[in-house]
């Protein structure tokens, strides 16, 4: 049965059972310590409602498989340990989480430019009414919004008003 080492030539990650129609063992890979022409007997550890991952138990161990009938009535089964999609998950997870980073990171970025660029303006404003100097009549709108632009042209107006007050 040298052809069978060859297809089983994966390493540790994955091991194959072949059995005959009277589910004897034809092959089976050495980590699983079966010997040939024995009766297959397994434990269906499959979850209810997931059809998705069968799973069986050999042993004390428990394995993710996909089965395959040949032509001539032969299963050829091929064994997963749980922990290998587990770990496979976990990088998929790692990956998501460095993503939702890197995106809250630029959100972070964007968001702080919008609202320096719509602080900017007022706090000149302000700057001009704690010095006491009157406002610029000069449109700033490449700077801001017309919402600040609004508030820019009453303020002045307010200025001007109490300029006036003032000097009488």
């Amino acid at each position: 049965m040298p052809n069978f080492s060859d297809v089983d030539s994966t390493g540790n990650t994955y091991s194959v059972i072949v059995l005959d129609k009277s589910d004897k063992v034809i092959y089976s890979s050495p980590n699983l310590n079966i010997k040939a022409l024995t009766v297959f007997s397994q434990k269906d550890m499959t979850l209810a409602y997931s059809s998705n991952l069968p799973a069986i138990q050999i042993g004390e161990r428990e394995y993710l498989y996909k089965e395959v009938t040949t032509d001539n009535g032969w299963v050829v089964k091929v064994l997963s340990k749980p922990n290998t999609l587990i770990t496979a998950y976990k990088y998929n997870f790692y990956k998501l989480i460095f993503s939702l980073f890197i995106i809250s990171v630029l959100a972070l970025a964007v968001t702080r430019r919008f609202a320096k660029q719509s602080a900017r303006p007022l706090e000149r404003l302000v700057r001009y009414f704690e010095a006491q100097k009157p406002v610029p009549n000069r449109s700033m709108k490449y700077l801001s919004s017309e919402e600040v632009e609004s508030i820019r042209t009453q303020l002045i107006d307010a200025q001007s008003l109490m300029i006036d007050i003032k000097k009488s």
